[in-house]
């Protein structure tokens, strides 16, 4: 989840700068977009410790 808001506060925050000095954060965005959702796609991968050490950081 905060890969999402990574990602959208990067997308946000280039529009403000014009179309062409937006492109370094709107290629950032796409990419922790992209990255974001490979670690959902894999998470019934991952060991089970993995998922429960994980889980506390998901209730913050």
């Amino acid at each position: 989840m905060l890969t999402f808001l990574a990602d959208e506060t990067l997308l946000l925050a280039g529009n403000a700068a014009g179309l062409e000095a937006s492109v370094p954060s709107y290629v950032g965005g796409i990419s922790l977009w992209a990255a974001a959702l490979v670690l959902i796609a894999a998470a019934n991968t991952f060991a089970l410790w993995m998922r429960l050490a994980g889980a506390p950081s998901c209730l913050s």
